[in-house]
């Protein structure tokens, strides 16, 4: 497993410690007997069991990222469907209004890529297509940064499509 997964792990480790202290604390009668207390540990008991399904989503997300890219990834401002067999990557990606991903879809930039993938990096030819304003072309450069996030390290042909790509799922 890649060394991107282990801070997930980490917190899983860390919350679920966590939930087994807190729930040690909420059956002891003696820790509860004071106004308040018992509310305020449920709540923390709450905050850390939403920490620890985020983080085994997470880690799921982070775990399928090590071997296989397909998926729907969001750039802030764009959404890519990727597709992975084997080494082999494509994508479309389509620009959207800021805040609504369902908006507009590919008005300002609709691109295809074709490339490939050795270990967490994508290199690979990008084109965009007449649904979107842009009409350019070029090469791409993308690698793994974090558990879940590619950064664009290289480009040629002034690809205007995002630089972090974020997985959605």
């Amino acid at each position: 497993m890649a060394d991107f997964c282990q801070s997930f792990i980490n917190n899983i480790t860390k919350e679920t410690q966590r939930i087994n202290e807190l729930n040690e604390l909420l059956s002891d009668p003696g820790t509860t007997a004071e106004p308040g207390v018992k509310q305020q540990l449920e709540k923390a008991l709450q905050a850390a069991q939403l920490s620890l399904g985020r983080s085994e989503y997470y880690l799921k997300l982070c775990q399928l990222t090590d071997t296989d890219v397909t998926g729907t990834w969001d750039v802030g401002f764009g959404i890519y469907y990727m597709r992975q067999i084997g080494t082999d990557v494509w994508w479309v990606g389509l620009s959207h209004d800021a805040g609504d991903p369902n908006a507009n879809l590919g008005q300002v930039f609709t691109n295809v890529f074709q490339g490939s993938r050795n270990g967490d990096t994508i290199t690979g030819t990008w084109v965009d297509v007449p649904r979107g304003t842009t009409s350019g072309s070029g090469t791409l450069t993308i690698v793994r940064t974090e558990g879940v996030t590619f950064h664009l390290q290289a480009q040629a042909g002034n690809f205007t499509g995002g630089t972090f790509w974020n997985r959605m799922s």
